[in-house]
């Protein structure tokens, strides 16, 4: 009889351990899912090349972004001021863009850049002609976690004429008010190592199409990544649709866009990686944009993170140089 009681008074105690256990965790898990996190980030990125032309387009982008996070659930705002020289026009006009970043893996450096180069008619003996500009846009990744990354978005094209010479426009520096971007994003865990993480992404004309930064147009992009972390090691692997805004300025078509890479943490302090990303044209007949960028993140406090990024191009559509900085604060 008293060993009954004992077993019972035994068992009661491991069932209220085991209950307090429980309570425990699932406190822990609601505290974790009600968390909230807030990350501002402003930098400046420079892209130059030919794209496929004669003349050079130079971009420099100052973008600003906000990004909140509530559990797996975040919003992100971005937009930037932009300036160019040469005879490119912007399709997205933000200074940095959709995807091919990696999510929560911290790269993401400015990749895909590329400017749509508008043409105009010219005249000859025999009459004017009609000229009308084809384009393609980009997104470049923006980091989402400690590397925190920047690049730059942009499209490119030519175009064509009748009855006489087409001829590039001859724009030459003008700045302003890049588009703005609005982000949504989850993270969905699978298993102990990898991340599913599934993005769209809003591009708002907020640029001037008068001025070439932008087109006037809302675009769309759907994006996903998948992210696997292992110690201080983060591979990630990513894939786009883009949907851009038709006008017969633009005559853009839907594409396709990919992107991989890879970080590795050295200490507390400092962070190495390298993406690649690549992107179809939205101009029937030319070839994807196709770059590659490397960075370094260190930790300046608590608060505070600076990621230094450069790259190039490896076809004739794409940047001949990419580079830049990143400043982001976590209050």
């Amino acid at each position: 009889m008293a060993g009954d009681l004992k077993w019972q008074r035994g068992g009661a105690g491991v069932a209220l351990v085991a209950l307090a256990l429980s309570a425990q965790a699932h406190a822990q898990q609601a505290e974790e899912q009600a968390t909230d996190s807030l990350r501002v980030s402003v930098g400046a990125t420079y892209a130059d090349g030919r794209y496929g032309q004669t003349a050079r387009t130079e971009i420099v982008t100052v973008p600003v972004s906000v990004k909140y996070t509530r559990s797996r659930f975040s919003v992100k705002v971005t937009t930037a001021y932009v300036h160019l020289r040469g005879p490119g026009t912007l399709l997205d006009g933000t200074g940095s863009g959709a995807s091919g970043s990696g999510g929560s893996s911290g790269s993401g450096s400015g990749v895909a850049s590329e400017p749509e180069i508008e043409t105009e008619p010219g005249d000859d003996s025999s009459g004017g002609g009609n000229g009308s500009g084809g384009g393609t846009g980009s997104g470049s990744g923006e980091g989402e976690g400690e590397g925190g990354g920047t690049g730059s978005g942009t499209g490119t094209g030519t175009g064509t004429g009748t009855g006489g010479p087409v001829v590039p426009l001859s724009r030459r520096n003008r700045g302003g008010l890049g588009d703005t971007t609005v982000t949504l994003a989850y993270s969905l865990p699978l298993g102990d190592h990898f991340t599913f993480e599934p993005r769209s992404r809003v591009k708002l004309p907020t640029a001037s199409s008068r001025k070439g930064i932008g087109t006037g147009k809302v675009d769309v992009t759907l994006a996903a990544d998948l992210v696997g972390t292992f110690g201080g090691t983060t591979l990630y692997a990513s894939a786009r649709r883009r949907f851009l805004g038709r006008t017969a300025r633009f005559p853009v078509h839907d594409g396709w866009g990919f992107g991989a890479g890879a970080s590795h943490a050295l200490g507390p302090v400092l962070t190495l990686g390298a993406d690649y990303d690549w992107l179809q044209s939205a101009t029937p007949g030319r070839g994807p944009i196709s770059e590659g960028t490397v960075w370094v993140s260190a930790r300046l406090s608590r608060q505070l993170r600076l990621q230094a990024y450069g790259g190039t191009g490896f076809s004739s559509r794409s940047a001949d140089t990419i580079g830049g900085l990143t400043l982001v604060w976590r209050p």
